[in-house]
């Protein structure tokens, strides 16, 4: 139910923020690996696996909330490595005689190894879902880009009973990496490098602290889901911020415990930049019309996808490498947390949310306190 008839989003942005040149995109030997990518049919995640594809990995699993869409992805993605091997004065004649025959195309590319899989974040059940198929059908893993964010303007809850953008930016986001991570573990006894988890973040994750209601609260996350509180005005249009942070304090906390128990996985925060997105597609008109009338500067969604790049494939079998265990990664620099991230209270937090979230997805699925226990994460 909407408790919010005017929705607003918080706008803390720079006008006068120059962006630096875009670096190049790193490339990677992908080809005994496996990768999978979530929101990979628009935006930053359809970009970055164009260049995913580029480096002809063993499989590139392409994860979508729509099956129609994620077809239009996939055939996105052929399409550009189409565009890479054929001429570019016979590219269009060629496209149109294939009438876009995937088989065609993948035959003119040498790239077959495209698969869609379709998960929808706001329900647990798709998840386990898509877990359970991927372990059964797949296995191997040995990159997971947790790119996954939704921008709320109202507040709305999902079939599972929380506010739709902390059960979308967070819950699932952080058990699908439960369940998938006996794999990746299992994938760092055979590969050549280090399995990596990136999951993609903001820089409005430094903008918020959240306030006493929520720090105060017996439960920080059933706080956060309480529609009275969610659904106010000023609540709401933080959000995003909030969610991102609480992605920060997970990936913060796990890559602790695995330093510790499974030093063979590498897990880090990356921030693309201010760029082009499909976040707000859902803005008010108003809101679209006043970002637009500041003219601000950003990267193209491809150049920000280059940032999702790097925390998946940057520093790859170099000796630098450890340094993005448990980094945050701006564009391709690894740049500190924010203070409230590495204070006294943001790390009480961080462990009073992590006994949380665990207590919450154990109920969600019981196979996430049997990966806790297995690989010593508690």
């Amino acid at each position: 139910m909407s408790v919010n008839p005017n929705p607003t989003v918080a706008l803390k942005l720079n006008p006068n923020f120059v962006l630096e040149p875009a670096e190049p995109v790193v490339n990677a030997d992908l080809g005994q690996r496996i990768v999978v990518v979530l929101g990979a049919n628009v935006g930053l995640g359809f970009e970055a696996s164009k260049h995913f594809a580029r480096m002809t990995p063993a499989k590139l699993v392409m994860a979508c909330r729509s099956e129609a869409k994620g077809k239009e992805a996939v055939e996105g993605v052929y399409e550009n490595r189409l565009r890479e091997n054929v001429h570019p004065l016979t590219f269009e004649k060629t496209l149109t005689s294939f009438q876009f025959h995937e088989k065609e195309v993948k035959k003119a590319t040498g790239f077959e190894a495209i698969e869609l899989r379709i998960i929808d974040l706001s329900s647990f059940a798709s998840v386990r879902d898509f877990a359970n198929k991927y372990v059964k059908e797949i296995g191997q893993l040995d990159i997971l880009v947790a790119n996954a964010a939704m921008l709320p303007v109202k507040y709305e809850s999902t079939v599972d009973g929380w506010e739709t953008s902390l059960q979308v930016n967070y819950l699932s986001l952080a058990l699908l990496t439960f369940l998938l991570l006996p794999s990746l573990i299992d994938a760092a006894k055979e590969a050549k490098y280090k399995p990596r988890i990136v999951v993609i973040s903001s820089s409005m994750h430094e903008q918020t602290q959240l306030d006493d209601t929520v720090i105060r609260a017996h439960s920080i996350l059933k706080q956060m889901n309480d529609e009275h509180y969610a659904g106010d005005p000023e609540i709401i249009k933080r959000r995003y911020s909030d969610t991102k942070l609480f992605g920060v304090f997970f990936v913060c906390e796990l890559n602790e415990r695995l330093s510790r128990s499974n030093p063979s996985i590498i897990i880090n925060v990356t921030d693309p930049g201010r760029c082009e997105s499909h976040l707000s597609r859902n803005f008010p008109d108003a809101v679209k019309q006043q970002i637009q009338a500041m003219n601000l500067q950003k990267y193209t969604t491809e150049e920000g996808s280059r940032a999702l790049v790097y925390g998946a494939v940057g520093e790859v079998g170099k000796d630098n490498e450890e340094e993005l265990r448990g980094a945050h990664i701006r564009r391709t620099r690894k740049i500190q947390y924010g203070e409230f991230v590495v204070g006294e209270t943001g790390q009480n937090l961080q462990k009073r949310l992590w006994n949380e979230l665990i207590e919450t997805l154990c109920k969600a699925d019981t196979e996430v306190e049997e990966v806790i226990v297995k690989y010593s994460l508690q």
